[in-house]
Parts: structure tokens; C-alpha cells; sequence
């Protein structure tokens, strides 16, 4: 189960992004990917048991419309002219790392205002399901956000519009 994210990530960031751009559907594309992450995570958040194929399966696709990421560089660059497509990418990535280590402090700072106290014989915190479930529904609440951002995209098919700006 451990790799089945990577699995999905390695298909779907070259699968999705190729597809989209070829049908044009870039913004869609987007769209549609936020919105399989939303559902695939809440699945895994909140259902209680999965047996290990489906837990391996929703890994599986969460990792491959993850990929859909890609197309956020590829968005971006419809916009940007070429003698700053690299600043344009940089501001990219610079936004995506930093939602990765601003939640990571979030959900570590939710954790350890819920925790009960408990440790175990090593003097670790222990920390409950319904205290992971809590800290970790800031993702969902952060995917729900990437969702209702995307339905707003907009997507120029032509390169040499975005050039000429």
C-alpha cells in the first residue's frame, strides 16, 4: 500500500496533463481532477474500514489525479510571456511547497491542541482516530477550497495570444 500513491502519481502526471491539453480542456481537466481528490480523500478520511484492495485501489487514484497537478504549471504558463516563463513556474512551485509545509504545521498544531494527554511506555504521544480525523479534515477543507478556486480557471488555447500581452 505504501507505493500505490506513487504508482497513480507516475501514470496520472503524464497521462492527465497530455490528454487535457490535446482535447483543450485544460481548466476542466483541473476541475474535475479537484474534485476526484476531494471525494478519493474523504473516502479514506472518513470511512471507517477499507478492506486492503480498495484501500490500495483509492491510493491508487488518489495519486493519479494528483497528477492532474502538473497541469496547474502548464495553466500558468498559458499566461505568462516567454521571457518569464521561469519567474511565472518558480511562483508556481514556490505556492505548492508552501501549502505542503503550512498544512504540515497545521495539522501538527490541531493534534496538539486535541490531544488528550496519553502517552505510551516510551513516553510518545498517543493520539486517537477521531483526534488524526479532526486534524486531517484541514486537508478536505483545503481540497474543497482547490475545488471551488478551479471552477473559476480560465484557459487560453493559444500560446501566441499570451506572448503577445
Amino acid at each position: 500500500i505504501l507505493f500505490s500513491t506513487y504508482i497513480g502519481l507516475s501514470i496520472g502526471c503524464l497521462v492527465l496533463p497530455a490528454l487535457c491539453e490535446r482535447l483543450g480542456v485544460l481548466n476542466q481537466g483541473i476541475l474535475f481532477c479537484s474534485i476526484a481528490i476531494l471525494l478519493l480523500f474523504s473516502t479514506l478520511l472518513y470511512t471507517e474500514t477499507l478492506p486492503e484492495w480498495q484501500l490500495r485501489a483509492v491510493f491508487i487514484l488518489i495519486g493519479f489525479f494528483c497528477g492532474g497537478e502538473m497541469m496547474c504549471f502548464t495553466g500558468a504558463l498559458q499566461f505568462a510571456r516567454k521571457d518569464n516563463s521561469g519567474e511565472v513556474l518558480g511562483v508556481v512551485n514556490t505556492f505548492n511547497m508552501l501549502g505542503g509545509a503550512l498544512l504540515q504545521q497545521l495539522i501538527g498544531t490541531i493534534l496538539d491542541y486535541r490531544w488528550q494527554g496519553a502517552y505510551n511506555d516510551t513516553g510518545q504521544r498517543l493520539y486517537s482516530m477521531a483526534e488524526f480525523t479532526y486534524a486531517l479534515s484541514s486537508i478536505t477543507i483545503v481540497i474543497c477550497g482547490c475545488v471551488i478556486l478551479s471552477y473559476f480557471l480560465r484557459y487560453n488555447r493559444q500560446p501566441e495570444a499570451a506572448e503577445t500581452s
